[in-house]
């Protein structure tokens, strides 16, 4: 239906294994913001957060079961997120600047966008 109809459709979902069946793009977002933008996000996980959705999939298919992470701390408030980049209180590779600028969203590759002072 959508080549026929050349429709476009925003699909909400933590389920990364439903996801990868209907979308020709993903976008991950923590809080509110954009954290990575790619057509191909199960091939190549660039932010600390991506693996956190990608590997709570379901489904004995799954290629992402065996590598499930747990994310440390508390989701901080959207009401009033930290300062800098919003995920910096749960990232494991938080550095000094995470805690005081928000990272832009960046092309690190060809259509892969990714916001992490990492990169």
């Amino acid at each position: 239906m959508q080549r026929e109809f050349h429709l476009t459709y925003l699909f909400i979902a933590h389920d990364l294994s439903v996801i990868k069946y209907i979308s020709d793009r993903v976008a991950v977002m923590y809080l509110g913001k954009l954290l990575k933008l790619h057509r191909k996000i199960f091939l190549r996980i660039l932010h600390p957060y991506a693996p956190g959705p990608c590997f709570c999939c379901s489904g004995s298919q799954s290629r992402f079961k065996k590598k499930r992470i747990i994310l440390k701390g508390d989701v901080p408030s959207p009401a009033n997120p930290p300062e800098g980049c919003r995920f910096h209180p749960r990232c494991s590779k938080a550095m000094d600047i995470c805690s005081k600028k928000e990272p832009l969203l960046k092309e690190i590759e060809k259509n892969h966008f990714v916001a992490c002072h990492l990169y």
